[in-house]
């Protein structure tokens, strides 16, 4: 995996600078302005303040510095002990703030890499690591490019995330990244918000989700055991897939 060096935060040693990466927002210490402090599931979360101006020379959105339904119900269910990670090595892909990784960690597991596109929200993960106090043995920060998997040559025990599959171009990349991240037999969780388009010449939803049965039949042609479970939820339709590598 590529490694992004955080300036201001402790790093692992195996951490080095990618050439030419450099994120506008380069420390974020409690306190920011730009970054406002939440809880979530027994973790202090820093999050980007709504409407806070944070990295104008680079282009992204701040959409994952928030912390958004399908994180949340990641996080309940890593501190639930329904996702199980002690003992074992894992990769949360579209990482964001870094909450379930930073969950993950503290129910035991052998080392954590939260990973994301976005280097602020890698900047912003390890934050949330130093503020729960994770020792910096136990994690790292990655910046991966689902187009580009030639760096990841780790294999880990758990690849998990929440709403990742947000258009079906992305299903059969999401589908290489996961496969080449896990060991045989390992396991992947994903909290995916059902998502259907408007069909225009009714205006009413499509039956299905699309991009998520792009990537379900990815799983499926690859010989994957997997299933798609619903997740209660208050005002949103989600669900969780699980999906196990074939030894």
């Amino acid at each position: 995996l590529q490694f992004l060096y955080l300036i201001g935060f402790p790093a692992p040693d195996h951490m080095a600078a990618p050439a030419g990466e450099v994120a506008a927002i380069t420390s974020i210490a409690p306190g920011d302005a730009r970054f406002e402090e939440v809880h979530c599931e027994g973790a202090r979360v820093m999050v980007r303040t709504p409407g806070a101006e944070y990295c104008g020379e680079v282009d992204f959105d701040g959409m994952s510095l928030q912390l958004w339904d399908g994180g949340r119900a990641m996080a309940s269910l890593l501190a639930d002990g329904a996702i199980a990670v002690a003992g074992r090595t894992v990769l949360d892909v579209g990482a964001g703030t870094g909450v379930c990784s930073v969950l993950a960690a503290r129910k035991g597991a052998a080392h954590t890499t939260a990973s994301d596109y976005n280097p602020v929200a890698g900047v912003l993960s390890a934050a949330n690591f130093c503020l729960n106090d994770v020792p910096p043995s136990q994690y790292a920060v990655a910046r991966v490019d689902w187009d580009d998997l030639a760096t990841v040559t780790t294999h880990y025990d758990v690849v998990m995330g929440a709403d990742l599959v947000f258009a079906t171009c992305v299903a059969r990349r999401l589908y290489e990244l996961v496969a080449k991240a896990l060991g045989p037999g390992g396991r992947f969780f994903m909290v995916h918000e059902v998502r259907r388009a408007v069909v225009a010449a009714t205006g009413e939803l499509e039956a299905e989700d699309e991009p998520l049965q792009a990537f379900v039949g990815e799983l499926r042609g690859a010989g994957w055991e997997h299933m798609a479970a619903p997740l209660p939820h208050a005002t949103k339709e989600l669900v969780l897939v699980t999906a196990t590598k074939p030894l």
